[in-house]
């Protein structure tokens, strides 16, 4: 299909060329086989992907019921304007330990460009929070661009540029040891994001990236964000300046990570199981299709 669309600017296919497409049309029983077959394959995926999901809501709510309703705790920091003792109110940038914009690189190396690595735009951190990671976007850097923007486990990419009318800038997502491994390559942020690291004597990075998405859920990020020019600009310097934070105690956030961290190492396992089911399920159609590989010998040893 790739190789039949046109166009100078934007590729664009047909229908009437896609329907000149020749199919391999096995006999209909055996089409029912293979769908057998593949069919478990997507049932296994579809329950990883729920527990993902699962996994995914349960940690946002115990952020809400420790941070935002103040009862995991055994506190009731809604109820009174005090804090904890141990726990301070603050501004954003002074638990960050290191931010940066994104690169973008070029597609083919030469003599400044000699780093190869994968870049991770705004569009792939919805993906990339289920664990799904995109190989396609493979680029090459200067060394110096990708020395100080090489994402590592308790990064957070997050959005600042782009966005639409539906939506809003301010998308982020925490890098996992178990995400970073399945790149199998140096990562960075695209151009369109920023690198945000914890300064973790101050602040869980769990927590931190929990916080942002409860900013963005509220909306209380969007007095951050500019459009001009038809393209949606965060000001992010105004909002690690402004943004008011609660700093709990760092006992109350070991006890967070202790809980949560776990949910996120279970959603990294499960991701690349799911990885490794795709790709199992995507070779196995052309193999069956072509009767390199009988339909009736792999239900007999699945069974």
């Amino acid at each position: 299909m790739e190789m039949m669309a046109a166009g100078a600017a934007q590729a664009k296919l047909g229908i009437y060329k896609i329907e000149e497409l020749k199919v391999v049309l096995p006999p209909l029983p055996l089409q029912k086989q293979i769908a057998a077959v593949l069919g478990r394959y997507d049932a296994l995926l579809e329950n990883y992907q729920q527990q993902v999901a699962a996994l995914e809501c349960l940690a946002q709510e115990v952020y809400q019921e420790w941070f935002v309703r103040g009862r995991g705790l055994g506190i009731a920091t809604g109820a009174k304007k005090e804090l904890p003792a141990g726990w301070r109110a603050g501004k954003l940038r002074e638990v960050l330990d290191f931010y940066i914009g994104g690169g973008w690189g070029q597609e083919e190396p030469d003599d400044a460009h000699t780093v190869g690595g994968h870049v991770v735009r705004g569009t792939d951190i919805p993906n990339l929070k289920k664990g799904q990671v995109n190989l396609d976007v493979y680029r090459y850097h200067k060394a110096s661009n990708m020395g100080s923007r090489e994402l590592r486990a308790g990064d957070i990419v997050f959005e600042v540029s782009g966005g639409s009318t539906d939506q809003g800038l301010g998308r982020n997502v925490l890098l996992t040891d178990e995400a970073l491994a399945r790149f199998g390559d140096k990562v960075m942020p695209a151009s369109f994001c920023k690198l945000i690291r914890a300064d973790q004597a101050k602040i869980s990075p769990y927590y931190l990236q929990q916080l942002l998405d409860h900013l963005l859920a509220t909306q209380e990020m969007a007095q951050f964000e500019v459009q001009s020019t038809g393209i949606s600009n965060f000001q992010f310097e105004d909002f690690i300046d402004y943004q008011p934070v609660v700093i709990p105690a760092m006992e109350a956030m070991d006890r967070f990570d202790k809980l949560v961290g776990p949910m996120y190492k279970k959603i990294g396992i499960l991701s690349t199981q799911m990885a490794t089911l795709r790709a199992t399920r995507d070779a196995l159609l052309p193999r069956l299709l072509s009767g390199q590989l009988a339909v009736e010998a792999l239900a007999t040893a699945e069974a």
